[in-house]
């Protein structure tokens, strides 16, 4: 059994868990020999599917990442800079095999998790939308800034 002392405790244990299975998830996907628009296809399968299971957590990831930097614990800010820099990575390998046109890859990056990040916030605290309908417009509109 884990005992914790305190919240941030709590919450670096959270965010630990939660940013091994995305970064997991990425390295694997970063690996395959699939299109870029597939890999980030089934990465936000995967991310919404699992929030989906339990809003709760959604709820305290996305609240708790939104928080200010110096109030943040430290697998927060792992997690906010390390999920970028792997998306960044599968960008300049799509750009190099010229599978999408050149871009600043770490802003598309920093873009592309940010708005899953504000997304996946407005699903679990009510929005009109459901994880879905943000899953297909997210890819398109990615797609679309993206694609040759």
């Amino acid at each position: 059994m884990i005992l914790f002392s305190n919240k941030n405790e709590i919450l670096d244990y959270i965010f630990e868990v939660e940013f091994s299975k995305r970064i997991r998830l990425l390295n694997e996907l970063k690996k395959k020999k699939i299109s870029l628009k597939e890999k980030i296809a089934i990465f936000l399968d995967r991310h919404f599917e699992d929030l989906q299971q339990n809003l709760a957590k959604a709820i305290v990831i996305v609240q708790e990442s939104r928080a200010p930097i110096k109030h943040r614990p430290e697998a927060i800010e792992i997690f906010m800079e390390k999920i970028p820099l792997i998306l960044k990575e599968m960008i300049d390998k799509a750009i190099e095999q010229e599978e999408i046109r050149k871009v600043n890859s770490r802003l598309v990056a920093d873009t592309i998790f940010y708005s899953i990040r504000e997304m996946a916030f407005n699903v679990a605290n009510g929005s009109q939308y459901d994880f879905l309908q943000i899953k297909k417009e997210l890819l398109n509109l990615f797609w679309i800034g993206l694609k040759r």
